[in-house]
């Protein structure tokens, strides 16, 4: 009876230990639903000794700040506001210092190991390690707020440069920088704008339709907002999903976007949303979610009026220059002789960097960027111009296409001056047989089958062709395999065609002919 109280008075301790831990206190914060979880928004200002001492900013900021937040977002977002003075360097420093740490304690496990072990070995009736209650400190205690923002003030002449950018603890990655020019007067209203401007708001990815379209949950789209400028439909149209890979002990292990993939919205709703994949992926989006794997969209805020694309080969640093680059408004077909085929918006040839610059052309939605050498496609993909300063665009070695185009470039060389010397050899013998010179008619048949005819072309194409296969199956090179099979193909084609053995055996049989009627 004693025994069985000490084990219950130990398992209430152990579980009691377990609820308290910070890991845990985070994961019964998981249980409000999405759309009513509002962010927590930490706002870093950074203040130059010199704009401080002129217009006494900090206070200011940190007293009226608050208000601006609360009449623009209401409960959706709950700011946090720290004002300091500090030199560009020195703010630098220590916002990176702070990220690294916010984003080391998402790798750390969440829960106590000793709670663990004193739960565990009271269900298996077995004593637990240390009679008194474990004292030792969760993994972290580090509150990581779901966005960072960081305010730099700078003088500029008679005007103070505003200077922002937005840090997301689920994406663990920076927007794009925002910087603009203000009065004094006007500061409080351009940093709560310019916030707001930057704000990339996060999506949970719930369910992948039979259609294709996705359903994806708003965080905190329930929660009300006063000004309709931030509701979701007036943020962002786009969206790009990713993927936060945990290991068994819920640790962070990896976080993947998924690349080359949009998601539009068609909804207009401010929590559950349908979207529609634009992705140079077939299926973009797992139609279904493994227990360490969770789905996420970022909202996508067009900050840029160009974008500079760098075609490079795959895993070097090798630029591919000289590449054609055609941009497209829709998704091309490609087809052949396509007469409803788009024409393209801008053409473009990759400089010895390996780049070109893409202009936005007022577009607000992703255009379609082939990537071509010659007549062969490398890649189609699509991109959002203005999303990014500069985006990379890896394409696997081409050297072994290249170098069978170059193989098959002399064969069809080849076959030229076979197809030609078989004609005039067909010429001649059809004007000796008709002058009753069979012996030389004859020869010239003779001298005809001599030549490399449809058979030998036929097993040295294949044989090329085996190798150069060979060849971009060790290197992983799935489109240069492709494309060589599509040569091969149009290259057989053409020998069937120009080396058939008809016109041969008609040769024969017209000599034969001719011979009978001069008997």
């Amino acid at each position: 009876m004693k025994d069985g109280y000490s084990r219950s008075m130990i398992l209430i301790w152990g579980m009691l230990l377990f609820a308290l831990s910070p890991g845990v206190i985070s994961a019964q914060e998981e249980f409000v639903p999405f759309e009513l979880r509002p962010y927590e928004v930490s706002v870093l200002v950074s203040i130059t000794p010199d704009v401080e001492a002129t217009y006494h900013l900090r206070e200011r900021l940190e007293s009226r700040l608050p208000l601006h937040f609360e009449r623009t977002w209401g409960a959706r977002c709950q700011f946090t506001i720290d004002a300091k003075t500090s030199s560009a360097l020195e703010f630098s420093e220590n916002v990176a210092n702070l990220i690294d740490s916010y984003e080391q304690a998402s790798r750390t496990p969440p829960i106590f190991e000793e709670s663990e072990s004193l739960i565990a070995s009271v269900e298996n009736d077995v004593a637990p390690p240390n009679s008194e209650p474990a004292t030792t400190q969760p993994n972290t205690s580090l509150k990581v707020p779901d966005k960072v923002f960081t305010v730099r003030l700078e003088e500029r002449g008679p005007s103070i440069a505003v200077i922002i950018r937005e840090w997301d603890a689920t994406l663990e990655a920076w927007g794009l920088e925002s910087v603009r020019l203000t009065s004094p007067s006007l500061l409080e209203i351009t940093v709560a704008s310019a916030i707001a401007d930057c704000f990339r708001p996060i999506f949970e990815i719930q369910k992948v339709e039979d259609d294709g379209t996705v359903r994806i949950l708003s965080r905190g789209g329930s929660l009300p907002v006063p000004d309709s400028s931030v509701s979701i439909a007036s943020i962002t149209k786009f969206v790009r999903p990713f993927y936060r890979l945990y290991n068994r002990d819920k640790a962070l292990r990896d976080i993947q976007i998924v690349p080359w993939t949009y998601l539009e919205l068609n909804s207009s709703e401010q929590s559950k949303m349908t979207t529609t994949p634009i992705s140079a992926l077939r299926r973009p989006i797992a139609a279904r979610r493994r227990g360490t794997v969770e789905s996420y969209a970022i909202g996508i805020r067009m900050l840029e009026p160009t974008t500079t694309l760098t075609v490079t080969r795959k895993g070097l640093d090798n630029p591919f220059a000289g590449r054609l680059v055609d941009v497209y408004e829709k998704e091309p077909t490609m087809a052949k002789d396509d007469e409803n085929a788009p024409t393209p918006l801008s053409n473009l040839v990759t400089d010895r960097s390996g780049q070109v610059l893409l202009k936005s052309m007022g577009l607000e939605h992703p255009v379609w960027v082939v990537v071509r050498s010659g007549s062969a496609t490398l890649s189609r993909v699509p991109l959002l111009i203005g999303e990014s300063a500069a985006v990379k665009l890896e394409l696997p070695d081409d050297s072994i296409r290249l170098a069978y185009e170059g193989y098959l470039s002399k064969l069809t060389s080849d076959i030229t001056d076979i197809v030609a010397k078989r004609e005039l050899l067909i010429i001649r013998a059809r004007k000796a047989a008709g002058k009753n010179e069979f012996d030389e008619a004859e020869r010239l048949y003779k001298e005809i089958l001599k030549l490399p005819n449809r058979g030998n072309f036929t097993r040295e194409l294949n044989g090329s062709r085996a190798k150069a296969t060979d060849d971009a199956q060790r290197a992983g090179n799935r489109v240069a395999e492709r494309r060589i099979k599509v040569l091969s193909e149009e290259m057989q084609t053409i020998i069937d065609k120009y080396l058939a053995t008809s016109t041969v055996d008609e040769l024969k049989k017209f000599i034969q002919d001719m011979r009978n009627d001069a008997l």
